[in-house]
């Protein structure tokens, strides 16, 4: 083992590439899970030791080499690693349907709060006497022009997340409303806002800058917060 970890410091160039190559990987990959796609067994294990195997490299990489490497360089990288997912398909990921749908109601005037996305489509409830048909709210019925509006999770349920939350996803509506492109580049942007308070925080500690590695390379961040979307 010990010889290993020595050939491996050696070569830190190779573990970075092992790294890329991967993701790149799970880039081409994730067009087996768009989203009308049957649910495969046999892709779904693909992306599993993928990431797992992303994951071993990437910790291989922190442990024998991370305090040696250029903090020029890792950023580099890890923008690149975040552009190749930003057009492809979401694993086994709908959450950012939901910040469209608000983003959405935002942008016109509607309160995200107050509407569930059920309320686009009349409904009809069991009465004491007989069933009552509530119509479709008439200021939603504009929704439906978007296919990717049906594909919103749990639509009986209005939303959950937070008014900080609300401002980014009607920022991603008023540029193009469900539009996953547009909002994994806005998630890129605020990643990069992150990266740098991270390196004057690094700085202010007086601790290595190379510890943003940690973060920046780090391949669940990359894949769960471009490809899958999440606004956490």
């Amino acid at each position: 083992m010990a010889d290993i970890a020595a050939a491996l410091k050696q070569r830190p160039a190779l573990l970075l590439l092992l790294l890329t190559a991967t993701l790149v990987a799970l880039a081409f990959h994730s067009y087996h899970f768009a989203y009308y796609t049957a649910f495969s067994p046999t892709w779904t294990s693909i992306n599993v030791i993928l990431l797992c195997f992303a994951g071993l490299v990437f910790l291989t990489y922190v442990i024998v080499h991370s305090d040696h490497c250029k903090v020029r360089n890792i950023i580099f990288l890890g923008v690149l690693l975040r552009l190749i997912f930003i057009p492809t398909s979401a694993i086994l990921e709908d959450d950012f349907y939901r910040y469209f749908f608000d983003g959405s109601l935002s942008i016109n005037g509607l309160n995200p709060y107050n509407y569930s996305p059920a309320d686009a489509y009349p409904k009809i409830e069991k009465g004491i006497v007989e069933d009552i048909h509530i119509p479709a709210k008439s200021e939603l019925r504009y929704l439906h022009q978007y296919d990717e509006f049906s594909r919103v999770a749990y639509p009986q349920l209005t939303t959950i997340y937070p008014l900080t939350a609300q401002i980014f996803f009607a920022l991603n509506a008023s540029i193009d409303e469900f539009n996953v492109q547009v909002w994994r580049i806005l998630l890129l942007a605020t990643e990069l806002v992150s990266l740098g308070l991270l390196l004057l925080i690094l700085h202010k500690l007086k601790l290595p800058r190379t510890w943003v590695t940690l973060y920046w390379l780090n391949p669940l961040v990359i894949t769960e917060g471009i490809n899958a979307g999440h606004m956490d």
